[in-house]
């Protein structure tokens, strides 16, 4: 009997943590199964840029399984997916992993996810604040330099008083090289990057200060095509549900959790090195006063959604609630 092949498309760095532990994954799903299936990855976007992953995997035709971001690679395309761009939301990638992934299943499945199969997510790790400007309360993000990939994103750093600018184009997922640039030409004043990507991107060298604020966790959703999951006999399709789900994707979360901690010793190193000031770690009441300036930007997001007749406010709350219960 010839085995089941599936192709899952990657257009991320194939040595960050997320898509080795997604590749891992392909390779349990084919042990699991006694090779009855195989996944074949194809990576560099060579299948299609970023923008297309979601559409791609719906047609089935080029990939069966992918991991869109569809936050940011699809801006406004799924707004109750923005949720993980709402800041100081969760406190870690594995806190991410679980809630999100639940909350997915009860409200994203029905609606923006109902096309594909959700397997899991891919929390990236909670995000930093790097700049050539102190910012430790919230008068200094006034006037603070900064790019927004997204409509909300725009909507909360203008209501810290940053201002907005445009690096490629408004929303645009810019590479990492531009914001080097940006930097580097006094263009942009600072930017949320996880500790990884700091040193992954250099982008240690031409910033001066780091502020540790959890600022948001950027999570992928990785998928399957619906169709072939369901044409799958029983017993492959209960050993897929066994290996994804709010576990893996709480998995995922710990090991980028233990990477960012690793990044940080490293650049603290790095940092003492070069004469640059200790990284701040943002106390509980500002964190909260900072919460607080956010809110109007929120609430904006909540109500779009309810005029859009999404059940925002109380996706909101559910989040919230597990979000806590999580945390504990």
């Amino acid at each position: 009997m010839k085995p089941i092949k599936l192709v899952y498309s990657a257009f991320r760095p194939m040595h960050s943590t997320p898509e080795v532990l997604t590749v891992e994954w392909t390779k349990k799903i084919e042990k699991a199964t006694g090779g009855r299936v195989v996944i074949e990855t194809i990576s560099g976007a060579k299948l299609g840029p970023a923008e297309e992953h979601m559409d791609m995997v719906q047609a089935g035709v080029l990939c069966q399984i992918a991991s869109p971001w569809p936050s940011y690679s699809t801006p406004g395309r799924f707004p109750m997916c923005d949720i993980q761009s709402t800041p100081m939301l969760t406190p870690s990638g594995e806190v991410a992993g679980k809630a999100l992934h639940e909350l997915y299943e009860e409200y994203l499945v029905p609606r923006e996810l109902k096309h594909v199969k959700l397997l899991f997510l891919c929390p990236l790790g909670a995000t930093q604040i790097i700049s050539n400007k102190p910012v430790k309360i919230l008068d200094d993000w006034k006037g603070l330099k900064v790019h927004a990939t997204s409509r909300a994103m725009r909507q909360e750093y203008e209501a810290l008083g940053a201002n907005v600018i445009n690096i490629n184009k408004m929303y645009d997922v810019i590479p990492a090289s531009a914001k080097y640039e940006a930097f580097k030409d006094g263009t942009m004043d600072a930017s949320i990057f996880t500790w990884s990507g700091v040193l992954e991107f250099g982008l240690e060298k031409i910033t001066r200060y780091r502020t540790r604020c959890d600022y948001m966790t950027k999570t992928w959703v990785v998928v399957m095509n619906l169709k072939t999951f369901l044409s799958f006999p029983p017993d492959i399709q209960k050993i897929i549900n066994d290996l994804s789900g709010p576990e893996q994707s709480a998995y995922i979360g710990r090991c980028v959790d233990a990477e960012q901690a690793e990044a940080r010793l490293k650049l603290e190193a790095i940092d003492k090195e070069c004469g640059h000031p200790p990284i701040y770690d943002l106390p509980q009441d500002e964190r909260e006063r900072w919460k607080q300036a956010f809110k109007p930007a929120v609430d904006k997001w909540i109500d779009d959604m309810e005029k859009d007749g999404l059940p925002g406010r109380e996706y909101y709350n559910k989040a919230l609630a597990l979000i806590a219960k999580y945390s504990r």
